[in-house]
């Protein structure tokens, strides 16, 4: 386990696990065959994410996207399985953790 620092003394936390996040997209999509992908192939893309607060979503934009840009439009969705839904019928891409799209 990792010890990380508290934000406030009067609690301790420990990391459990970390995730390994990846790009999810339709198999026709033109990034599907891709080596990698940066921000730079991102930006403009219609993304479906997981309803998080806007916080998150400007650390995820400021990672992604550090000289600007960002994905356009965002559709937050709060399930799993209808982004995965949403991405295969090619409305979009996502970003999810790679255990919850492996079989």
């Amino acid at each position: 386990m990792h010890r990380a620092q508290p934000r406030d003394r009067t609690y301790c936390q420990r990391r459990l696990f970390t995730d390994e996040m990846v790009l999810v997209v339709a198999p026709d999509h033109p990034l599907a065959c891709a080596r990698f992908v940066g921000g730079e192939q991102l930006s403009g893309e219609h993304a479906i994410l997981y309803d998080v607060s806007a916080a998150d979503r400007e650390a995820v934009r400021k990672l992604l996207f550090p000289q600007g840009g960002g994905f356009r439009p965002i559709t937050r969705v709060p399930l799993t399985e209808a982004i995965l839904e949403m991405v295969k019928a090619g409305m979009g891409v996502s970003i999810l953790a790679n255990w919850s799209v492996t079989p």
